[in-house]
């Protein structure tokens, strides 16, 4: 994984940027524009609430759900079986 140091350009649009966070689906740097695409998502509530899951208990390099792009959706499989790993 490349440091954030390192960063120029966003992984998810390519745009150049010096401002970033870590996406909540994987282990992205997304600019702002990208992140608020993001929290729009269906599917990120969950995504954030397996990942908040996950580092409680004490996994802390989950490289989460995946991003099934901005149409995309979280398959119900993994879903299910998030939900039974983790009991959410």
């Amino acid at each position: 994984m490349k440091q954030l140091t390192e960063q120029k350009e966003c992984d998810r649009c390519k745009k150049a940027t010096n401002a970033f966070t870590m996406s909540w689906f994987n282990e992205d740097y997304i600019c702002m524009t990208c992140n608020d695409e993001e929290e729009k998502h269906p599917d990120f509530e969950f995504a954030k609430n397996v990942e908040v899951a996950y580092t409680r208990q004490g996994n802390t390099n989950y490289p989460g759900v995946g991003y099934p792009g901005k149409d995309g959706r979280i398959s119900e499989e993994l879903k299910q079986a998030l939900i039974e790993e983790l009991d959410l």
